[in-house]
């Protein structure tokens, strides 16, 4: 079922052809750090900013274990500054500037093991603290339509993309061989 639910959503952004980059995030049990608000699209050289991120759920993620969290609605704000996140044992290097956030407002997305959940770049979301007995992993996947180009500098110089489907019309971008 998720894999006809992702193909339907990603029919929806493009038909030639797909990359994908994915990341495993796991909040150890008992970890007191939170993720704070953000928007994925501030940490990503993309242009155009046409990406839709896929997170899987490996274990269990809930209230009790930091589950992500997001404010409905603000994929539609656009870009909001982001600044250094200078807390000294982080996991993410920025978090948004200051804004005033009604975070009573806040969805907990809760997903048993091998659940998903769908969110766009600009979706501001965060999670609480893991203080649980139980880790919290998951695993985030990228899908983009391959006009949209990866700013090869810095941070993501090496950083693969796989073409899925179809073939690159637009030759904006380098692919890895899918193993």
């Amino acid at each position: 079922m998720y894999r006809k639910l992702a193909q339907e959503d990603l029919d929806r952004y493009h038909h030639e052809g797909y990359m994908k980059y994915g990341r495993i995030i796991s909040k150890r049990q008992g970890d007191g750090l939170p993720l704070p608000w953000h928007q994925d699209a501030a940490y990503w050289a993309l242009e155009p900013m046409k990406v839709m991120t896929l997170r899987l759920a490996i274990d269990d993620s809930n209230v009790e274990n930091g589950c992500m969290r997001v404010i409905p609605g603000s994929h539609t704000w656009g870009l909001i500054p982001h600044v250094p996140y200078t807390v000294k044992e982080q996991i993410l290097d920025q978090e948004m500037a200051d804004i005033k956030l009604d975070e009573s407002k806040a969805v907990d997305v809760e997903l048993k093991a091998g659940e998903c959940s769908f969110h766009e770049p600009f979706l501001i979301h965060g999670s609480k603290p893991n203080f649980s007995t139980k880790r919290r992993c998951g695993y985030t996947i990228r899908f983009m339509p391959p006009e949209t180009k990866l700013n090869r500098s810095g941070r993501f110089a090496n950083h693969p993309l796989f073409l899925l489907r179809g073939k690159d019309l637009h030759h904006t971008n380098s692919y890895a061989n899918i193993p």
